[in-house]
């Protein structure tokens, strides 16, 4: 998007030159790697990943999906 903001830095002769913007998403977006993460392991992660949350059944209904 240089472009669009017209950017410009001087280089060491102090010539206006346009900067490059190089942009990769290997992933696409963090919300969803996670997604295919979760989706792929079943929500079973391997056991040596840490836990930073869990999920907990709110009723006996719904422990035969957990």
């Amino acid at each position: 998007m240089p472009e669009r903001f017209d950017l410009y830095y001087t280089d060491q002769n102090d010539d206006p030159r346009r900067p490059v913007m190089i942009h990769r998403a290997l992933l696409g977006s963090m919300e969803r790697f996670a997604g295919i993460l979760i989706e792929h392991y079943g929500g079973r992660f391997p056991s040596g990943w840490r836990r930073s949350a869990t999920v907990l059944p709110i009723s006996d209904r719904h422990v035969e999906f957990w």
